[in-house]
C-alpha cells in the first residue's frame, strides 16, 4: 500500500496535486490511503511516523510552499525536502516528492493540473518506479 501525505495548508493547490497522485495509483491498481497534516513543516515527521507502522511500501509527499515577504519559505522547504530526502535514502523508502516551490499562487496551480502538468500525479509515478527498482533488488 502507498501513503499519500498531505499538507493542508494552500488546499486550493494541494487538493490537485493529491487528486493527481490518487488517479495515477488508482490506474496502476496500487492500493493507497491518504493522511493529511496542517502543513508542510509536519510532511517529514508524519513519513517517519507512518513508516514506522510497517504499513506502507512508500509515500507521496504532497505540499505547497509559496514565497512570503520572508526568507522563512526557503528555510521551511529546504528543511522539508533535505528531511525527505535523508530519511527516504536512510531507510530505503520510496518517497515521491510533490512538495512544490514556488514564487506564487499562479506557478503553484500551473503545477497542479494546469499547463504545467499535475506534480502529484508525477510524484506517484516515481513511487511506482523506485517500488519496480527495489523489488527487482530484493
Amino acid at each position: 500500500m502507498i501513503c499519500v501525505v498531505a499538507s493542508r495548508y494552500n488546499s486550493v493547490i494541494t487538493e490537485r496535486l493529491v487528486e493527481g497522485a490518487e488517479r495515477k495509483l488508482r490506474e496502476a491498481g496500487v492500493p493507497y490511503e491518504t493522511v493529511w497534516v496542517p502543513g508542510s513543516f509536519e510532511l517529514p515527521q508524519a513519513v517517519a511516523i507512518l513508516n514506522s507502522s510497517g504499513n506502507y511500501e512508500g509515500f507521496v509527499v504532497v505540499g505547497c510552499i509559496i514565497r512570503g515577504e520572508t526568507s522563512h519559505w526557503e528555510h521551511l522547504a529546504g528543511a522539508v525536502i533535505g528531511s525527505l530526502l535523508s530519511y527516504a535514502t536512510t531507510h530505503r523508502v520510496p518517497v515521491g516528492l510533490a512538495v512544490l516551490t514556488v514564487e506564487s499562487l499562479e506557478q503553484g496551480l500551473n503545477r497542479a493540473g494546469g499547463k504545467m502538468g499535475n506534480k502529484g500525479e508525477e510524484a506517484a509515478e516515481s513511487v511506482l518506479n523506485l517500488l519496480k527498482i527495489k523489488n527487482r533488488g530484493a
